[in-house]
């Protein structure tokens, strides 16, 4: 994560030096550019980062309701064999 913010902070830094540096009629469009592409990054970064966290919650919450699941069966089945021996 720090990585990535120091990109981001990296691409929106030349984009404003470029257009405070440059003494052209470009310089404001190649910075806006810079930090266009900046926040659309970071965009689609924290979109897949969403999405792979939602990803990894659905997995956990499937596995420990599998677990519940199999330990539910297992108690039963003690349960089942503790009254077979007191009959």
């Amino acid at each position: 994560m720090k990585h990535f913010a120091w990109i981001v902070t990296a691409l929106t830094a030349i984009g404003f030096a470029l257009s405070f540096l440059l003494d052209t009629r470009l310089a404001p469009l190649i910075g806006a550019v810079c930090l266009f592409v900046a926040i659309a990054w970071a965009t689609v970064r924290t979109k897949t980062a969403s999405r792979a966290n939602y990803e990894h919650a659905e997995r956990a919450a499937r596995e420990n309701r599998l677990e519940r699941e199999r330990e539910a069966k297992i108690h039963a089945s003690q349960e089942e064999r503790m009254k077979r021996r007191d009959i």
